[in-house]
């Protein structure tokens, strides 16, 4: 008893709903007349795209055709007019040539567009170049030659000297600094010299010392400083 009242009110909601008749008559009937027609706005729009690609082809090969005249007109303007010879004026009793030797054409002659520019030269104000000792007469730097490279080393301290003090370019600098420490490397050459304990040097005679000691003096004296 339980279970039929559960189930009572979906079979009431059923009842309730409304059944929409369904009849034959109201099915729409195909018509091919309609096929045929769609199908062929189909092929003809077909046919209309090929007529545009080949609208499309000959503008194409028209432009083509117009920059060919358009270039071939620019290069006849940078080169010029052709030169022609013209008849001079002669004499009365002499005769007359065929015009054809005057009138005739000479060769075209193609003017180099690049002959205006400026060319790349060097400053001839510009001195020349200073040259090295090493760069001037050739001198290759051998790490084995040791007289050579302890000309370029203080005798004091065994540091090589500066640049400044060398007066050597900067490529021939690095080479033989590059060959003083493969030198030393070898032991060839020793990493430092003994360093030489000079005396000071005698102080330099002033002859006006004296003169501005007193005129200090009288300046102490008359201030009481």
């Amino acid at each position: 008893m339980n279970q039929i009242l559960r189930f009572r009110p979906v079979i009431s909601l059923l009842s309730r709903a409304s059944i929409r008749p369904f009849h034959l008559s109201s099915t729409r009937s195909i018509e091919w007349a309609d096929i045929d027609e769609y199908t062929n706005k189909v092929n003809s729009s077909v046919f209309i795209t090929t007529d545009v690609y080949e609208k499309d082809d000959e503008w194409i090969q028209y432009e083509a055709r117009r920059n060919e005249r358009l270039r071939k007109r620019r290069e006849e303007f940078l080169l010029g007019p052709p030169k022609t010879k013209s008849v001079v004026s002669s004499d009365r009793n002499s005769t007359t040539c065929p015009s054809a030797k005057f009138n005739r054409k000479e060769p075209d002659v193609k003017y180099d567009l690049d002959d205006d520019r400026p060319k790349q030269m060097n400053d001839p104000y510009l001195p020349p170049p200073h040259k090295c000792i090493f760069c001037e007469h050739n001198l290759k730097i051998d790490f084995r030659n040791t007289e050579l490279l302890s000309q370029f080393i203080s005798p004091q301290t065994g540091f090589v000297f500066n640049q400044r003090t060398t007066g050597l370019c900067y490529f021939k600098q690095v080479e033989l600094e590059k060959a003083i420490l493969k030198a030393r490397r070898f032991h060839l050459m020793p990493y430092k010299w003994k360093e030489t304990v000079y005396l000071d040097d005698p102080r330099l005679f002033n002859p006006y010392e004296d003169n501005m000691k007193k005129v200090i003096s009288s300046e102490k004296e008359k201030y009481g400083h």
